[in-house]
């Protein structure tokens, strides 16, 4: 059925549909890739500024506790009744200092809320921390003042034990929050490996699919045409060219095929007008044959003309003769004319014969010049015969 409607199809669609399938599946790949690539580098991110939080608090928990620390330390030395001037000058160095410290802790936990505006846990915690920062900034005022029952009376430790319940609990939330970070970058791992053994297996799909239709449509049918085409080069016009189909390359083996059937026509053309020129060549031989034949009977012709010439040129030799005699005749006649007058009678009977032998001569003269201008004739005519019959001519 594949098979069928591959046939059906043309080449250039399928290599369009081929490139098509190649692009969109290129283009889903990569966006499935990004949105991964992406999903990772925001848990990644997450991840990290979930340490950092985790970090900044424990230190700025640290600080304050060490702040208190200190200050409890100070609140011992200021109830002891035996200090000297250098103690108080210490004591007063180490609350300007601590102060400062509980500044800047107040600006660092700032940076850090403003990390955290949308997070309603972290609200508490800021709440408790303020609370023990004013607290602590409180009995530093106290300290520094030497007010030691308000300092005491203050309950910065439960203020401190507070802070430290809400930090404990946003700890908690927050290592939980990691955790399930962690678990969706171990997702992520997951889904991106399963993505990649996924778009392995449609690659290799993709790959024999696309085999499979060119092999069918493209390679295996020239293949075909190829071979065709040797046997046709070989001179076998015998065998036929059948490529079922629509596409360009069942198109060009119609028309191939058409070729073929035009050669053997044209070769049985050509076979026919041989035929008839073998005929023909038969025929102009057996022309050439009769000429050659006339060509013989005329050149017996003209021996037997040359021969008659012979014989006509002694005739008149013969004559010629004749009239010098009788001009000898004529002359002794004149001579003799003057001693008789009879023999002038036999002069003129005489002359009346030289006169009409003379006139037969002029006859006899005129026959050998008809008798030469036919033997011309004839000759033209045996050239004329001899050049239309060619090599067989050449000789005579």
């Amino acid at each position: 059925m594949v098979t069928y409607l591959l046939k059906k199809l043309n080449l250039v669609v399928i290599i369009m549909s081929i490139m098509l399938f190649f692009l969109v599946f290129q283009v889903s790949t990569n966006s499935i890739l990004l949105n991964s690539i992406k999903n990772s580098n925001f848990i990644f991110s997450k991840l990290m500024a979930l340490s950092d939080t985790k970090s900044e608090i424990y230190s700025l928990n640290n600080e304050l506790s060490k702040t208190r620390t200190k200050l409890l330390a100070i609140g011992a030395t200021v109830l002891s009744n035996d200090r000297n001037s250098e103690e108080e000058n210490n004591v007063k160095k180490q609350l300007a200092h601590i102060a400062k410290t509980l500044q800047l802790t107040s600006k660092k936990w700032e940076i850090l809320k403003q990390k955290h505006k949308s997070d309603n846990s972290f609200k508490e915690l800021d709440k408790k921390f303020k609370q023990l920062h004013n607290s602590l900034i409180e009995l530093c005022n106290f300290l520094s003042a030497g007010d030691i029952k308000s300092a005491i009376k203050q309950p910065t430790q439960k203020i401190q034990d507070s802070f430290f319940d809400s930090f404990v609990i946003y700890m908690g939330d927050l290592n939980e929050d990691l955790q399930q970070q962690y678990i969706n970058q171990e997702n992520a791992y997951k889904a991106s490996l399963i993505f990649f053994v996924c778009f392995l297996a449609i690659s290799l799909f993709f790959v024999f699919f696309s085999w499979y239709l060119l092999k069918n449509t493209l390679i295996t049918p020239l293949k075909k045409l190829g071979e065709s085409i040797s046997t046709i080069s070989s001179g076998d016009l015998s065998k036929n060219i059948s490529l079922e189909g629509k596409n360009e390359i069942a198109k060009l083996a119609r028309s191939i095929e058409l070729m073929r059937v035009n050669l053997v026509n044209i070769v049985n053309e050509i076979k026919t007008y041989t035929n008839h020129s073998l005929s023909g060549i038969g025929k102009l031989s057996s022309g050439n044959n009769e000429l050659a034949a006339r060509t013989e009977e005329q050149a017996s012709a003209l021996e037997e003309t040359a021969s008659s010439m012979e014989e006509i040129s002694s005739t008149v030799k013969q004559n010629t003769e004749n009239v010098a005699n009788a001009a000898s005749i004529v002359l002794s006649a004149t001579n003799l004319s003057r001693n008789c007058g009879e023999e002038v009678n036999d002069v003129v009977r005489l002359m009346k014969d030289i006169s009409e032998y003379s006139n037969k001569i002029f006859e006899i003269t005129d026959v050998i010049d008809s008798i030469a201008f036919q033997t011309n004739i004839l000759a033209l005519n045996a050239s004329v015969e001899a050049a239309r019959a060619g090599e067989q001519g050449r000789g005579f």
